[in-house]
């Protein structure tokens, strides 16, 4: 019970990060005229999430996500393993 408690609240960070990134960038193209780079957004994504779930959470990352947790290819496609 309490893995399935932690994973809806590790998507929902998730979910949440992507939005908040996606709005942030979105406003920066729309009102500050800013050329948005979907690359960075992406890895804007990736930081924000895994330092919002590493310092919610305590999941033993205590440095930088390993290498494996993200992967981003080149169409701006966002996969989790």
């Amino acid at each position: 019970m309490r893995s399935n408690k932690m994973l809806i609240k590790l998507f929902w960070s998730l979910v949440y990060t992507v939005l908040w990134e996606l709005w942030k960038a979105r406003n920066d193209q729309a009102f500050k005229n800013k050329k948005v780079n979907p690359m960075k957004v992406a890895e804007e994504i990736q930081v924000k999430a895994f330092n919002w779930i590493k310092n919610r959470a305590n999941f033993g990352y205590r440095q930088s996500p390993p290498p494996e947790l993200f992967i981003v290819d080149t169409k701006f496609e966002l996969f989790f393993i």
